[in-house]
């Protein structure tokens, strides 16, 4: 092979980088395994079901990139991981954010990353993370859990409060809530995936 059949071979692969494994509220998930595509359906498909993207991107963004995603209207967060930005993006199609030269790995905001590891296998809702310890006065196998909003969910702290108790099957005057976050003790038998999905 040529040097210059090399050369390219090499500026090809650099160009083509890999995504790389993302870390977020305890949960580490690496895009490039074939079941995070598959059963889990991170990277692929469109963003129908949230309003929140994960996008990864060769190097940090520069200003230049933020003004193109905004172009594709999204609106860059805050930086989650290692080159990992959350984002709010409105429109289902994720296909064009996915073809910037300068994002490796783009998908919806799933709840793999959403929930803490003391709470799996449950779900979290996709305006929310949840994250979760153990209340000494709390009825045994019982969690205290604090579910945090992202900033620009645009609810007021009553109607936020009253989703979760909705959502948990408790009265809405028993939680804690902030413009930011509810408080609340789950059981274990409301601890499934649904409870929290609303």
């Amino acid at each position: 092979m040529s040097q210059d059949a090399i050369a390219s071979s090499n500026e090809s692969a650099s160009e083509q980088t890999a995504p790389i494994p993302i870390s977020i509220n305890g949960n580490t998930l690496d895009p490039n395994l074939p079941a995070l595509r598959g059963a889990l359906g991170l990277g692929v498909g469109d963003a129908a079901r949230s309003n929140y993207i994960l996008i990864q991107t060769k190097d940090y963004l520069t200003k230049a990139n933020k003004d193109q995603l905004s172009n594709l209207e999204v609106e860059v967060e805050e930086l989650v991981s290692d080159r990992t930005y959350l984002c709010r993006f409105i429109p289902e199609n994720l296909q064009d954010v996915r073809e910037q030269s300068f994002v490796t790995w783009a998908s919806v905001y799933g709840s793999q990353f959403v929930v803490s590891p003391a709470l799996k296998p449950d779900l979290a809702s996709p305006v929310a993370t949840a994250t979760a310890s153990v209340t000494p006065s709390a009825p045994a196998g019982a969690r205290e859990v604090d579910v945090i909003f992202h900033e620009s969910h645009g609810l007021s702290t009553q109607e936020l409060t009253e989703a979760i108790a909705e959502a948990v099957h408790v009265h809405p005057p028993t939680l804690q809530g902030t413009a930011n976050s509810v408080r609340l003790v789950l059981s274990p038998g409301l601890t499934k995936s649904e409870r929290l999905c609303r």
